[in-house]
C-alpha cells in the first residue's frame, strides 16, 4: 500500500534547520548545543510518527522534483529506510551530546562549524535512507562525502588533511568511475531507476543480457567504497585521524552504514533475489564479503592502536551486511538489515569508549591501558557490552543479527559463508577479549604475561561523555533482549515484499 506523505521531506528539513540555526549561535555555546539537541529530538519525533503506518505495511512517498524522464528527486519510506533513518537520528542525539563534552575537554576550535557539518551529514544520511531511486541515492550519497570530508579534516593538521585527501579520492573516485556507469547501465537495461522490491530486471532475457548484468553488478560493488569491502577499504583506517565523535559518525551513524544500506538496496530492489541466484551474483557477493570478514579480522589481531583495531573491526562487520544480502534469502537479508542497526549501536559504544579513555588517560594504545577498569569502571563495562555484541554473544544486539545470518547461510547451503561467520566470530572474540583482559590488568604480550596491579582509583569522564556512552551500551543490550519490540516488525515488511515475487 502506497501513500503520499510530506513526513519524509519534513525529517530532512528538521536537521537541515539545525544547520541553519548554527548561524544564530556562533558565539553562544549553550544556545548552539540546545538548538542541536532540539533539532535531533524533533527529527526523532517526526520519524517515530511514521512507525505505525510503515509497520502496517504502508510505503510513504514524496516527490520533490523531476530531473529527467524516469527519474526524480523523490523519497520512499519502507521498513528498512525508516529503521536506518531512526538509528541515524537517535545516534546523532547521543553523539552530539558526547561531542559537547569531548570537544570542550580537549579545547577543540571551530565547534559551531563542527556541529553544523554534523547536522548536515545527518540530513544527507536520512536522504540516503529515504531515496526512492538510484538518482536520489547517488545525490545524497555524494553530498555526504563532501560534508564528512570537512569533518575528517576538522583538526586542520597535515595528518588530517592527508587522511581527508585519501578519503575523498576513494569515495569520489570510485563513485565517478564505477557507480555512475552502473546507474547508467541500469537505466539502459531496465528503463527505470526506481527501487522495486524484488528487482527491476524482471522483464529482461537473462541469457541475452547475462554479461552486461554481471558487469553492472560488479560496478555497483566497485562504486560503493563507503562499505569498505576489500580492496577498497584503505580510506577507513586513514580517516581515523578525525576526532572521536567523527569516527563514531563515520563508523556507526552515517557513512559506512550508508554504503552497506546502498548495497542492500541494489541487491534487493534493483537485481532482486531471483536474478542474484540465477546469474551467480550471490556467489560473487558471498565470496567477496566472506574474504573481507576474515581478512579484516585477521588484520585486527595484530593491532595495538585502539581506534585502528575498531576500524578494522568495522570493515569486517560491514561485510556481514553485504553477506546477508548476497545470501539472497529472507533470513540472510533480515540478518543484513538487522546488522545495520545492531552494528550501529554496538560500534558507536566502542568508539565513544575509546574517546573517553583518551580524554582521561591520553593513551591510544591497548598495551598502555593495563588495569583501566579501576580508573574507569563504567567505561570498561560499556566497552565490554559493545565488544560482546561484536563477537555475537547472547543478550546483545549482535547475537540476533548473527543468528539470522547463520540461518541464511544454512538456508543458502553456503559452506563458505558458514565458515566465514564462525571464523570471524572466533577472531573477534580473540582480539576483543584480549583488549578486555588488558583493561582488567592482565599483560598480554609476547615477552611478558601475568596480572599487573591496576592504578589507583580515579574518576570517570565528564558526564556529557559518560551518559551517552552508557545509553548506547544499554541500547545494545535492549536490542538483544527485545528484538521483536524493536526493528523486526518494520523489517519483516521488507522481506515479505522482496521475497513475495
Amino acid at each position: 500500500m502506497i501513500a503520499a506523505s510530506f513526513s519524509p521531506f519534513l525529517a530532512l528539513i528538521v536537521s537541515l534547520g539545525g544547520v541553519a540555526a548554527m548561524g544564530f549561535a556562533r558565539n553562544g555555546a549553550r544556545l548552539r548545543n540546545g538548538l542541536i539537541i532540539g533539532s535531533a529530538i524533533v527529527q526523532m519525533l517526526v520519524l517515530a510518527s511514521m512507525i505505525p503506518a510503515v509497520a502496517a505495511g504502508q510505503v510513504m512517498i514524496y516527490e520533490v522534483s523531476t530531473f529527467f524522464p524516469e527519474a526524480s528527486l523523490a523519497f520512499r519510506v519502507d521498513g528498512l529506510g525508516l529503521t536506518f533513518a531512526l538509528i541515524a537520528s537517535v545516534l546523532w542525539l547521543a553523539t552530539s551530546i558526547y561531542s559537547f563534552g569531548y570537544l570542550d575537554v580537549l579545547a577543540s576550535p571551530n565547534q559551531t562549524r563542527f556541529q553544523a557539518l554534523f547536522a548536515l551529514t545527518i540530513t544527507f544520511t536520512v536522504g540516503v535512507a529515504f531515496a526512492a531511486n538510484l538518482l536520489s541515492l547517488y545525490l545524497f550519497y555524494e553530498a555526504m562525502t563532501v560534508a564528512t570530508y570537512f569533518l575528517v579534516t576538522h583538526d586542520d593538521t597535515d595528518e588530517a588533511h592527508a587522511g581527508g585527501r585519501r578519503y575523498l579520492a576513494y569515495h569520489l573516485g570510485t563513485s565517478i568511475a564505477f557507480l555512475l556507469p552502473a546507474i547508467g547501465l541500469t537505466w539502459h537495461l531496465a528503463g527505470t531507476l526506481e527501487f522495486v522490491p524484488g528487482g527491476v530486471f524482471g522483464g529482461l532475457d537473462m541469457k541475452a543480457h547475462r554479461a552486461l548484468l554481471i558487469v553492472t553488478f560488479l560496478l555497483f560493488l566497485g562504486g560503493s567504497a563507503k562499505v569498505a569491502l576489500m580492496p577498497l577499504h584503505g580510506w577507513l583506517p586513514a580517516a581515523m585521524v578525525a576526532p572521536v565523535p567523527v569516527s563514531a559518525l563515520l563508523h556507526a551513524v552515517a557513512v559506512v552504514n550508508a554504503g552497506a544500506y546502498g548495497i542492500l538496496r541494489v541487491m534487493t530492489d534493483v537485481f532482486g533475489p531471483g536474478l542474484m541466484t540465477g546469474l551467480g551474483l550471490d556467489q560473487i557477493g558471498i565470496w567477496l564479503a566472506s574474504f573481507t570478514v576474515v581478512a579484516a579480522s585477521l588484520y585486527a589481531l595484530r593491532l595495538d592502536n585502539l581506534k585502528a583495531l575498531l576500524a578494522f573491526s568495522t570493515i569486517g562487520q560491514l561485510a556481514y551486511i553485504v553477506l546477508g544480502g548476497a545470501l539472497a534469502n529472507a533470513e540472510g537479508t533480515m540478518g543484513g538489515m538487522l546488522h545495520i542497526l545492531n552494528h550501529g549501536v554496538s560500534k558507536i559504544t566502542l568508539f565513544l569508549c575509546a574517546g573517553a579513555i583518551y580524554v582521561v588517560t591520553h593513551k591510544k594504545y591497548v598495551s598502555e591501558m593495563h588495569g583501566l577498569v579501576r580508573e574507569m569502571p563504567l567505561t570498561v563495562l560499556a566497552f565490554a557490552v559493545g565488544a560482546f555484541s561484536m563477537i555475537g554473544l547472547p543478550l546483545t544486539a549482535g547475537f540476533i543479527s548473527k543468528w539470522y545470518l547463520f540461518a541464511g547461510a544454512q538456508g543458502a547451503g553456503s559452506l563458505v559463508a558458514v565458515i566465514a561467520l564462525i571464523l570471524s566470530s572466533l577472531l573477534a572474540a580473540t582480539y576483543y577479549l584480549r583488549t578486555l583482559a588488558v583493561f582488567m590488568g592482565w599483560r598480554c604480550g609476547a615477552t611478558s604475561g601475568g596480572f599487573v596491579p591496576p592504578p589507583a582509583l580515579g574518576r570517570e569522564v565528564d558526564g556529557r561523555i559518560l551518559w551517552p556512552m552508557l545509553a548506547c551500551a544499554a541500547a545494545t543490550v535492549g536490542l538483544g533482549i527485545l528484538p521483536e519490540q524493536a526493528a523486526l516488525p518494520l523489517l519483516s515488511q521488507v522481506t515479505e515484499a522482496v521475497f513475495a515475487r
